[in-house]
């Protein structure tokens, strides 16, 4: 076996032993080969260091943490002369290679090599909270439907009534025609929703988009939101009718690059303006 798993034309070098010692332990703990091939091409290139630029070192006992140094600056040089420059996090996977090569050879194989932990990771900066969607995002996926198709009036409701009520995306789908009154649409400042876990309720502006969408359909299928296929043939099982949650948080993404929003939203993502809402 090589380090290589199975590439041809890769040098072999003093260190290369070790490497495909290591690599066949990984196979034997089933770790994916896209792990395994990750660690062969790190440490390929690790040991292709050290026998152009120390070449007396022929053990894996005999790296020193000046050595991975030296390699980890390499690393960055190489990247920056190609034209961009290695991020914090893929130099911490390099490192996390050689630390885990370090590993078996003390844990596993009892050999006195360097500590793992003189390897230290560079720090990775944390990311701020992720942009938010805000109301004026809204509108703007609200525009994006057409209100001539069925799918358009369908999806204006939807969005409205993810916004108002703050169901999970699930809970929409499940939801039917019984726990509207669709009668009472339209003539309250405030609809309520009674469901099975919580009581949840409709502002005026997502009860006239739901109630235009409901008087325009001339079916008898009990989920409130149906698919709307042009020329696919009728089923009477409701069930295939019923969306989907992959189906709704597909939609918004399309619309939200429509509208050009630079945060693409998830159903999740207009709940949250319901919670975050003054009560």
């Amino acid at each position: 076996m090589s380090s290589s798993l199975g590439r041809k034309g890769v040098p072999t070098t003093p260190l290369s032993p070790f490497v495909d010692a290591f690599l066949g332990y990984c196979i034997d703990r089933n770790l994916s080969l896209a792990t395994l091939d990750a660690y062969a091409q790190t440490l390929e290139r690790f040991t292709e260091f050290m026998q152009q630029h120390h070449p007396e070192v022929t053990s894996i006992a005999q790296v020193q943490v000046a050595d991975v140094q030296g390699f980890r600056r390499h690393l960055r040089q190489a990247s920056a002369a190609a034209g961009r420059e290695l991020s914090a996090g893929t130099q911490a996977k390099y490192l996390a290679a050689i630390r885990s090569l370090l590993r078996y050879y003390s844990v596993v194989q009892g050999q006195a090599v360097m500590l793992r932990d003189n390897i230290a990771l560079p720090k990775l900066t944390r990311a701020g909270p992720p942009p938010r969607i805000t109301r004026q995002d809204v509108q703007a996926l609200l525009q994006q439907p057409d209100p001539r198709k069925p799918w358009g009036r369908r999806d204006r409701a939807i969005i409205a009534l993810l916004v108002d009520t703050g169901l999970r995306v699930g809970e929409l789908c499940a939801l039917n025609r019984r726990d509207v009154r669709v009668d009472l649409l339209g003539k309250r400042p405030f609809l309520e929703l009674s469901l099975p876990n919580a009581a949840v309720g409709l502002g005026q502006e997502a009860q006239r988009l739901l109630k235009e969408y409901l008087d325009a359909r001339d079916d008898s299928y009990q989920p409130l939101f149906i698919r709307h296929k042009p020329g696919k043939a009728q089923h009477t099982d409701d069930a295939q009718h019923r969306l989907t949650r992959q189906m709704i948080d597909r939609m918004l993404m399309r619309y939200a690059r429509a509208a050009g929003l630079t945060v693409l939203p998830s159903a999740r993502d207009l709940a949250s303006i319901a919670q975050a809402a003054p009560s």
